[in-house]
């Protein structure tokens, strides 16, 4: 009779898995923002709009790059993310780590805060003060 032993990841390296899904779900948002905004900015008449053009470009940039970080993080440690579904209230993400099914729920007024936060990082601009 053989016995069967399952291996449950520690409850600090499920947080870490967890912590990178966010991270590159906010990414995502980051980068679809950005590409967004600057879709507009071209059909838009301003005078210099290349300027800002070019600073949505450098930061657009930076986020893809600490994206591909990210995903080469995921292959190191099996993670694969499943789907995400945006809902009217946030987002739902299903993903997998070794193996093991894994989802959480993201609230809208928190992705805002993080997607603001981490757009003003790539965009050199400081909190604002309240």
């Amino acid at each position: 009779m053989t016995s069967h032993v399952t291996f449950q990841p520690e409850p600090a390296s499920r947080a870490a898995d967890a912590l990178l899904v966010k991270q590159y779900v906010i990414h995502s948002l980051v980068i679809d923002t950005l590409k967004r905004d600057m879709l507009r900015l071209t059909q838009a008449s301003l005078k210099m709009a290349h300027l800002y053009l070019a600073a949505l470009e450098q930061a657009e940039q930076q986020a893809s790059a600490s994206s591909l970080k990210l995903r080469r993080e995921f292959r190191q440690r099996d993670i694969h993310i499943h789907e995400q579904e945006r809902q009217p209230h946030g987002i739902r993400v299903h993903y997998s780590c070794k193996g093991y099914e894994h989802s959480f729920y993201m609230l809208r007024g928190l992705l805002r805060s993080e997607v603001t936060s981490l757009m003003k990082r790539y965009l050199n601009l400081e909190p604002s003060e309240k």
